[in-house]
């Protein structure tokens, strides 16, 4: 009996040992060369600013742009809320596959004028990593609020 427990728990500690063994500290590091035209980030080093007579960091500039070109849709007075559009701003300061990730359905013209606001930026700074421009998807919120 004491021979059985001795083994099983020196099983016991070698398995647990092995498990720590296969443990590692791993950083993954992006070099310069990773970075490539064609990928899509989320966050740069410089985010992508809009161009346009307002000022502000990029969001306040988006948020004034917004509010300033916004018209509300006719015929819809009980309506609000936020409608959330996602692009990319390419390296070329143009912007791409705009969408609405996030709507108001149920409010006739709110999504379309939303994407109509956000097809107005037209030009943009890019957004820049590691010294070099990259594609930068951003979503924004139209907001429609009485």
């Amino acid at each position: 009996m004491k021979k059985t427990t001795y083994i099983l728990i020196c099983m016991v500690f070698s398995i647990i040992s092995m498990s720590a063994f296969g443990q590692e500290d791993t950083i993954i590091q992006i070099n310069k060369s990773d970075i490539k035209p064609s990928n899509i980030y989320f966050q740069a080093d410089t985010m992508p600013i809009l161009h346009c007579e307002y000022d502000g960091n990029y969001l306040e500039k988006i948020n004034q742009f917004i509010s300033h070109n916004l018209k509300w849709p006719d015929n819809e007075t009980d309506c609000f809320g936020n409608v959330y559009v996602q692009f990319i701003v390419e390296t070329n300061g143009s912007i791409s596959k705009i969408k609405i990730v996030r709507g108001l359905d149920s409010c006739n013209g709110f999504n379309e004028e939303a994407l109509r606001v956000v097809k107005l930026m037209k030009s943009w700074t890019p957004g820049i990593k590691d010294n070099q421009k990259i594609r930068v998807m951003l979503t924004v919120a139209v907001k429609f609020i009485i």
